[in-house]
């Protein structure tokens, strides 16, 4: 298969996402490590997620039973590759930190818990083990969450 982009000469889609030096969530990527199973989310098996940040005296926090809400939110970690960095890089003192709890539909499932707290990266932890951190650049999870949490249409 070929991926033709304009002005560039057409190239597999491996030598494309090499030269591009990014790395996505596809089989066989030999740039990192595969992500575990247990932070790939099945919207299915999702009964609701909460989406809370702030600090102690502005803490504010919202639960979404809405599934598309669920299906956006989940769609993009998934997207996620594994970040490179060995650590997290802590944001000025502008950056809103977050935390998204999705809690499953069977009374046996555990919760995935995502923390958006760094720049450019996000920390997972499923069935209280932490999994490997996930690339996050632009920090789409953190835009995200604050536009779902303050979206009235996905308030149960």
């Amino acid at each position: 298969m070929m991926v033709s982009m304009i002005g560039r000469k057409s190239m597999a889609p491996a030598a494309l996402l090499a030269c591009a030096g990014l790395c996505v969530a596809v089989s066989g990527c030999a740039s990192g490590p595969a992500r575990t199973s247990a932070e790939q989310l099945t919207v299915s098996q999702i009964r609701a997620m909460t989406i809370a940040s702030g600090v102690a005296t502005q803490f504010t926090a919202q639960t979404i039973t809405a599934l598309p809400a669920i299906r956006e939110m989940a769609d993009l970690l998934n997207s996620l590759a594994m970040s490179s960095s060995t650590g997290a890089t802590t944001c000025p003192g502008s950056a809103r930190p977050f935390t998204i709890t999705f809690q499953p539909r069977s009374p046996t499932g555990t919760p995935v818990t995502v923390n958006a707290s760094s720049c450019n990266g996000v920390s997972v932890t499923a069935a209280g083990a932490q999994q490997p951190a996930l690339a996050d650049p632009g920090n789409q999870v953190s835009i995200l969450a604050a536009q779902l949490a303050h979206t009235s249409q996905w308030e149960s």
